[in-house]
């Protein structure tokens, strides 16, 4: 098939190129076709093309970074929602995480919410999926989290956008090894309304990841205190069941 494809029309995008693997097509609410796209790198954040007509490409907006030291070659369209990915250059800078905007009116996206995945050892976002309009699934950081091999920061992340003005973190997920207990100081609990534990402590959150039956969020719930996670105490890195002798098996 790919033999009898046919150029319609190019587009230059105003000068400005270097398209990243975000494109996501609209069908507006009077009837146009328009495709949203994520820019590679500086200065431009995404740009809107007209491609009602395919062979008259018209582009209809187009938006600039907060700075040049990041940016959103990720995005995706859920009816009048788009999700646009942030990845920024340098652990810690701002902002760092996806950006919801509002685009029943193409010309002029509007902001509804951000959420900051930024951090001292996160780059935030590098790829977003978001299909349902209602859950985005990511690569991105969790700053509430260290990784042991600072490139192992961007973990699968899935967040709840149905209240799109209040994205809400569900679930995580990242492969063996690649984070260990203990977990830095000074992380916060995290709320999890769709897990047995409403709200879970960071190593819970963590393991109850991957480790999804009653039993596990029993088991996490009986070795908690008002203390704190006695995880340690058997999955530390020198214990009978540390992480790293559990996971190799």
């Amino acid at each position: 098939m790919f033999l009898n494809m046919k150029l319609l029309a190019q587009h230059t995008l105003n000068g400005f190129g270097g398209m990243g693997e975000g494109m996501s097509m609209q069908l507006a609410r009077d009837g146009r076709r328009v495709l949203w796209l994520a820019h590679e790198s500086a200065p431009k954040n995404f740009t809107a093309v007209d491609v009602t007509d395919p062979r008259k490409p018209k582009v209809i907006v187009q938006t600039d970074l907060p700075h040049a030291q990041m940016r959103s070659n990720s995005l995706e369209v859920a009816g009048d929602l788009m999700a646009v990915a942030y990845q920024v250059t340098k652990f810690g800078l701002k902002p760092a995480g996806f950006e919801l905007f509002d685009i029943s009116n193409p010309e002029k996206p509007r902001s509804i919410s951000t959420f900051d995945a930024s951090g001292p050892h996160s780059r935030g976002c590098h790829q977003l999926w978001f299909v349902d309009g209602k859950t985005v699934h990511m690569a991105c950081a969790d700053p509430e989290q260290k990784p042991r091999n600072p490139k192992d920061d961007q973990v699968y992340r899935i967040v709840d956008v149905a209240n799109p003005s209040k994205p809400v973190a569900v679930g995580r997920w990242h492969l063996p090894g690649t984070y260990d207990l203990p977990l830095p100081d000074g992380l916060l609990d995290q709320p999890t309304p769709r897990d047995y534990l409403k709200t879970q402590g960071p190593a819970t959150a963590a393991c109850l990841s991957c480790h999804t039956t009653k039993a596990a969020a029993s088991h996490a719930l009986t070795m908690t205190s008002p203390l704190g996670e006695a995880c340690d105490a058997c999955h530390g890195p020198n214990a009978e069941a540390s992480v790293a002798k559990v996971h190799a098996r």
